[in-house]
């Protein structure tokens, strides 16, 4: 008689397998598991999956949403952190023969190269950890030459600092650095009873196309050095923010040469600036520095 597949949506059901496996669920590693059918099937929708996509997830977990995508895509590698989780993944894994588990900190794996090999692009999907969602996007953003498409759930004001346009409080440097990679669109706003164990805020699940053929010109380095510069201290104007900054090494007459050249007042703020104004002045300095 086979073994009962475990309903891994069932809280029930998932706490007696974590309790098996004496796994105690680990707070600061944001290990809420998303225990709701509805929002699985949705975020499963907008990858888009077919038999010839290779995708990546970040956090497997106890595999819920690695499940889910292996019925639907081609291969999947899923990154797991947690040691403790690697035998509750092998049982809830196993037979899943496109499903590649990789242990490790995916902030220092080179993902890339992880999914390489297929000739279409990869795409992107996960339950992110809150505590490292921000470096892991920046991270992510960078590899349009790897993948096409991201779908991350995230706490829900990071959804809305990613989807962000200027001029608003939510605006920063995320939202600059997700412009200048693509279109980002909030898609879903997931409530805290759709987890398991119920974390203390809601996420919401963002959906990012990653232009295919970014403006080569762009110096991305001193791109997100100036966007960084500009957003350290919002209330300072460009001219004040960017002098200051060293990692820039500008004067402030420099500084407000440059930004007069790019067609940007230096008495403005950051968070006026759209991604265009920031390529502009990411061009300006190149060419001072050359």
């Amino acid at each position: 008689m086979t073994k009962p597949e475990i309903k891994l949506t069932s809280p029930t059901q998932l706490k007696r397998l974590l309790d098996r496996h004496g796994v105690s669920l680990n707070k600061r590693l944001g290990q809420n598991f998303l225990v709701d059918e509805n929002h699985l099937r949705r975020i499963c929708q907008l990858a888009d999956l077919d038999p010839d996509r290779r995708v990546l997830e970040i956090g497997a977990g106890a595999g819920t949403l690695t499940r889910a995508l292996a019925e639907l895509a081609g291969a999947v590698w899923t990154i797991e952190y947690d040691r403790h989780l690697l035998p509750v993944l092998a049982e809830t894994l196993h037979g899943l023969d496109n499903v590649h588990l990789v242990h490790g900190d995916a902030l220092a794996l080179d993902l890339e190269t992880l999914v390489s090999g297929g000739g279409r692009a990869a795409r992107v999907v996960a339950n992110l950890p809150y505590y490292i969602t921000s470096p892991l996007l920046f991270k992510l953003l960078a590899g349009w030459r790897t993948w096409d498409r991201i779908v991350v759930m995230v706490q829900r004001e990071v959804a809305e600092r990613i989807v962000a346009a200027p001029g608003g409080k939510d605006y920063g440097a995320l939202s600059v650095a997700v412009g200048l990679a693509g279109q980002a669109r909030l898609m879903a706003h997931v409530p805290a009873n759709a987890f398991f164990p119920r974390p203390d805020v809601s996420s919401s699940v963002v959906l990012i196309d990653l232009y295919q053929c970014p403006e080569q010109a762009i110096d991305r380095e001193i791109f997100f050095a100036l966007v960084r510069s500009a957003f350290r201290q919002r209330r300072k104007t460009l001219g004040n923010s960017l002098s200051a900054a060293k990692e820039l090494g500008l004067s402030k007459h420099q500084v407000n040469a440059m930004l007069m050249n790019a067609g940007v007042d230096p008495a403005r703020r950051a968070e006026t600036l759209t991604v265009a104004e920031f390529k502009a002045i990411a061009q300006v300095v190149k060419s001072f520095q050359a």
